[in-house]
């Protein structure tokens, strides 16, 4: 009988405004090579590899790997599985879920800020004007983020 890989999702870190960490592990390689290995998420639950995902790719050996995910859209909630496939199929861990950051936009000294994944203060526009700024209005006239 065919057996496919075992892989266990260790966590989710760094979860940025656009970006995040998965850690999986890969405990067994089944009876053939792993040829492919990663992490798939979504925003409704239960990922699969026909979502969103990250391949890194053939793996010969068990043990743990990290899986650079980008592209997430901020303050949202995704849930994310470590996934590995051989010749027999595919095989998920456990769900887990993490929450992107919100970006942070703030006026200083007639400038508007914002501080990005890590952390780093940015320019974002000249303040003296009415910007939107992933679906919230900032006005330099009263000093107020409208979100």
């Amino acid at each position: 009988m065919a057996v496919a890989p075992t892989v266990t999702q260790e966590a989710i870190s760094k979860p940025g405004i656009t970006t995040a960490v998965g850690i999986g592990n890969v405990t067994s390689l089944g009876d053939s090579a792993v040829t492919a290995h990663g992490v798939c998420w979504n925003t409704t639950g239960m990922p699969t590899t026909a979502d969103s995902k990250v391949d890194n790719g053939a793996k010969s050996a068990t043990g743990r790997y990290q899986a650079y995910i980008s592209g997430l859209a901020s303050a949202t909630k995704y849930y994310a599985r470590a996934y590995a496939t051989n010749t027999t199929g595919a095989s998920y861990s456990e769900e887990v879920s993490f929450t992107t950051s919100a970006y942070f936009v703030y006026i200083v000294d007639n400038h508007l800020l914002y501080k990005d994944e890590d952390s780093v203060e940015r320019v974002a526009v000249a303040a003296d004007l009415i910007a939107t700024f992933d679906d919230t209005v900032i006005s330099h006239e009263d000093n107020v983020v409208y979100t």
